[in-house]
Formats: structure tokens, sequence, C-alpha cells
């Protein structure tokens, strides 16, 4: 499943270290990244090339990662034609294209040649306001989930790599590593499994619930936001009425710009509402005056957190 995002102002790909502060991720980006004579490695060889010089075996994953996520690219022909899609290792590290699929597969392989117990998952993704208007009745994506220290920690190595247009015909290269070991309640926003065994101990939100939610983005995850309002992904209201947004984060700091974009293509209206600071909520007002259905998309620093389906009527 792709991701598809529109920035009002600057493009700014991700690489927010969170969270495992004493693993240097920077430099195990870096050294994934740039590795020499990929091209005429096997899978197994790549893979022992990526991991060797690491011990631990979070390390060993983030440079598998990193290595899929910036060397793999999303297959858009592929996702409009069912038989063009190639989804198994082999197949993903010759070409260097996969869907979501595809991606997963490398990954686990990846993961059993550095002996680190991995396994991939089916489910639910949203990533327009098409979601929230009409549900899927299928999963729609694949993720994986590793084993460390008899903890799983979740990852998506698709979403990582970049981006697409909303027709999905053309891919971006965006590296971003918010889908790495990111937060499983958080992460189950954006990503519902097919099994209820993968959601966390504790969630108690319901595939219906899931889909009743604005969807969850990038920035999201980047600026650690803890809860939004409106609570739903379906906003209704009447011609220039005001509507209330609020954003809660347990730090914020290093807000440069907040914007709200409306609709799409030439349609498409980008404002920088006045926005309030108390305590840890950020909140603001928008109002918007033309009949119809709309993406309402809203940013922090450029990048995009949530999308609402917004309905004037």
């Amino acid at each position: 499943m792709p991701r598809f995002r529109i920035f009002p102002v600057i493009l700014a790909c991700l690489a927010t270290i969170a969270g495992y502060s004493q693993f240097d991720f920077k430099r195990i980006d870096s050294f994934a990244t740039n590795i020499r004579s990929s091209d005429t490695l096997t899978i197994a060889e790549l893979t022992y090339q990526l991991t060797q010089a690491f011990e631990d075996p979070i390390e060993k994953t983030r440079a598998i990662f990193a290595w899929i996520s910036t060397h793999i690219a999303y297959d858009c022909p592929a996702y409009h034609v069912q038989s063009k899609i190639k989804a198994s290792p082999v197949d993903v590290f010759k070409h260097r294209k996969a869907v979501c699929e595809g991606y997963a597969n490398l990954f686990m392989e990846m993961c059993s040649y550095a002996n680190i117990q991995c396994l991939t998952i089916n489910g639910y993704a949203r990533t327009s306001i098409d979601d929230i208007v009409e549900k899927q009745t299928e999963p729609n994506h694949t993720w994986n989930a590793v084993r460390i220290n008899n903890q799983w920690r979740l990852i998506d190595a698709t979403w990582g790599s970049g981006y697409t247009d909303k027709k999905v015909k053309a891919f971006t290269p965006c590296y971003s590593d918010v889908y790495f070991f990111t937060d499983p309640n958080k992460f189950l926003l954006s990503h519902y499994p097919k099994l209820s065994s993968w959601k966390p101990e504790k969630a108690s939100l319901s595939l219906a619930q899931f889909y009743t939610n604005p969807v969850i983005t990038d920035g999201y995850y980047s600026n650690n936001i803890i809860s939004f309002f409106p609570g739903k992904g379906m906003i209704k209201a009447g011609s220039k009425e005001v509507i209330g947004f609020s954003l809660t984060m347990p730090v914020i700091k290093d807000i440069s710009s907040l914007t709200v974009a409306i609709g799409e293509d030439k349609q498409r209206t980008v404002v920088s509402p006045d926005f309030k600071i108390a305590g840890n909520s950020i909140s603001f007002n928008i109002s918007y005056e033309k009949m119809g259905l709309y993406p309402l998309a809203i940013y922090i620093n450029n990048i995009m957190c949530l999308e609402y389906a917004l309905e004037i009527k």
C-alpha cells in the first residue's frame, strides 16, 4: 500500500531518531545507505556485509531497514496491474522494486540471514480521505515484526522508503525512520493488523473505530502527538462555520510553522492559522465557505500530521 503526500511549501524527508539513544542510528543509516558493490552480491552476502560490523540485533535490524528503505523503489506499475507484482525476495532484490508485500518479504529474508526472528503482518492501512469515506473490506498492506530480547517490535520498510503521488504513478524516494520500532499503540492508528493477536495487549481500538479516525501520517509520529481533536476523521460544517482543532504532545518545541491545506490540485487552499500553545496543547481555528467534500490536512514544519475529510454543506 503506497503513501501519497502533498506538501504545501517544502518537502522534508524525516530522520527522527527517538527512544534508542544508546545506538548511533545515524552512523548505521549512513553505512547501510552507502554500502558499496551491493549490485554484485547475493541477498545473503549483502546481509553479512550490512550486519557483520554490529553486535546488537537492534543495530543489525536497523541496517537492514535502512538499506531496504533507501535501495528499493515502490513499483507503481505493479500496484495497478496484479500480474506485474513480483513479491519474492529474489525478484525484489534483483529488480530493486516492490509493492508492500515485496518489501516485507525481502526484509524477513534478510533478517533470517542475520539470525533475527521476523514475521510479516497483513492488515489495513489508510492513506487518504478515500479511506475515511469508503472503508476497506480486505487487508491492503503488509509490514514486519521482529522479536528481539523477547519483545516484538514493528517495522514498515515500505512507508520508510518514500511516497507516491495520489494516482500512484510516480514514486519519490524519501527515507523516514518513524516506521522503525514505532510505538505499537500509535502504530495501530495507521496499521491495523488482520489478526487481533498483533494488536497491543491493552488496545481497545476496533477496526470500525480505526476507520473513523483521521488519517495518521508521518508528522504524527515525528512530533510525538498523543491526542488530537476532532477525534473523528469526518468533519461536517456549514459554510464559514468556525471549526476548532487541537493537538497534544508531551513536549512542544521547534514549531516554525503550522499550515492547513484544504482541497486538491488547482482547487487547493493553504492557510497558516494563528495558533495558541497552552501547556502541551496547540489549538487553532479554521473555516471554509465552498460547499463540497474536501481533504483537510494539518502540517507542522511542512510535514503532514493528520488528514480529515471536510464536508461543507
